[in-house]
């Protein structure tokens, strides 16, 4: 069931993805898509993984394109700062369209790459797992790390959500946030592994409808 469910996920994203790419050939506030576009894409190789890994099998091939999703998910992941920064330039704050705070934003980026890479990836040792029909090659959990980046992108994430409510009184990325932060954090009575992804789907669709909403009011830099 859970390989169907990574499969929608998968189409889903796609979707975003190509929706993306040509609203963004409209606009010409194309970096701040394509921070957004990355992190899409890594998100769909996530779920085509999952959904196709009992049907590639057990072994190395396997392993190494569940490596990729590490690897991917820390290089892509931090771009969501960047896209956070560019999302507060429709406030009245002059510091977000400075240099300055483009610049911290890339170095924030770059320092949670590496942290996630070497607290993280560097780490890791795989080992195949089926879960809910899905085979697939997990840390086998022996050393617990804290997720800085993830609890780092996610504070950036919250702090400008809550920013574009008070300032443009835009609280889609906000409730987008929030759903995500508690879809996480409670247990559903759900025997699957995929609830956890629509989460992340249902976050990745508002950054879509924040950008879009740039899109319409700044189409031009």
């Amino acid at each position: 069931m859970d390989s169907i469910l990574f499969s929608i996920l998968t189409l889903l994203y796609l979707g975003l993805l190509i929706l993306g790419m040509f609203l963004a050939k409209q606009s010409d506030w194309f970096f701040t898509w394509l921070t957004l576009l990355f992190v899409i894409l890594g998100l769909m190789y996530d779920n085509l993984v999952l959904a196709l890994g009992k049907y590639i099998g057990k072994g190395e091939l396997l392993e190494n394109l569940n490596m990729g999703r590490y690897w991917l998910h820390a290089f892509l992941t931090p771009l969501l700062v960047i896209f956070s920064i560019r999302s507060l330039h429709l406030t009245d704050w002059k510091w977000p369209k400075r240099k300055g705070a483009m610049y911290a934003a890339v170095l924030l980026t770059t320092v949670l790459v590496i942290v996630e890479i070497v607290t993280v990836v560097f780490g890791l040792k795989l080992e195949a797992i089926w879960q809910h029909g899905v085979l697939s090659y997990e840390n086998d959990g022996q050393i617990v790390r804290v997720p800085i980046m993830v609890l780092v992108v996610t504070l950036v994430l919250t702090i400008t959500s809550i920013i574009l409510w008070w300032k443009l009184k835009w609280k889609t990325m906000f409730i987008g946030v929030a759903v995500m932060g508690i879809g996480n954090g409670i247990q559903l009575p759900i025997q699957s592994n995929a609830t956890g992804n629509f989460f992340e789907l249902f976050l990745i669709t508002t950054l879509f409808l924040t950008a879009f909403y740039q899109f319409r009011k700044i189409p031009k830099n």
